[in-house]
């Protein structure tokens, strides 16, 4: 009984530092994107702001 409880208890911490880690990484992945549309928008502006 107390094995069960623990190799539960082991996989539920194992799947919540693993979401984690997804998240993670999503975020770090969603700044890079963030990033090159600013640029992108910046070239626009510069661009409008030019003709």
């Amino acid at each position: 009984m107390g094995t069960a409880l623990f190799a539960a208890a082991l996989l539920v911490i194992a799947f919540i530092f693993r979401r984690l880690r997804i998240l993670s990484r999503n975020s770090s992945i969603q700044v890079e994107q963030n990033e090159r549309i600013l640029k992108h928008l910046e070239e626009l502006n510069r661009k409008s702001s030019d003709a």
